[in-house]
């Protein structure tokens, strides 16, 4: 599987718009609100790297104790799957345990409609888009 991109938590997303630009990145989106997460997001690229920066409104957000816990810092590894329901399949059955149900995303990237969240204590939080989707 393909990485898509990799989510950064943040305190002050436009802090760490300002920081990543100055490390060569440029938003390839518009900042948007996910609902779902309760989170401000933006997608910033450089070169082939692709970043999203993902910052919990409130307390509310599912993001927001891991941040308190963690600090700013990349969180999840986003991989492109050809087909979503069996890479889903796969990873639970390789222990991995599925933490949302596929979702839509905001509409930031309207070419990826759902997304999955599925975790394991050996490797941590993964995010999972359907690759024909964003062709």
């Amino acid at each position: 599987m393909k990485i898509h991109h990799i989510g950064y938590l943040v305190k002050q997303i436009s802090e760490a718009i300002a920081t990543h630009e100055a490390l060569g990145y440029h938003c390839i989106t518009e900042l948007c609100f996910d609902e779902s997460r309760n989170v401000d997001l933006v997608f910033m690229e450089n070169d082939s790297y692709v970043i999203e920066l993902v910052m919990p409104k409130d307390e509310t957000s599912v993001v927001w104790n891991m941040l308190k816990k963690r600090g700013s810092g990349p969180y999840h590894f986003c991989y492109e799957a050809e087909d979503l329901e069996t890479a889903i399949r796969s990873f639970c059955e390789n222990g991995f345990v599925q933490v949302t149900e596929p979702s839509p995303t905001c509409q930031i990237l309207p070419s990826v409609p759902q997304v999955v969240f599925l975790t394991s204590r050996k490797t941590g939080l993964i995010e999972l888009i359907e690759k024909k989707a964003i062709e």
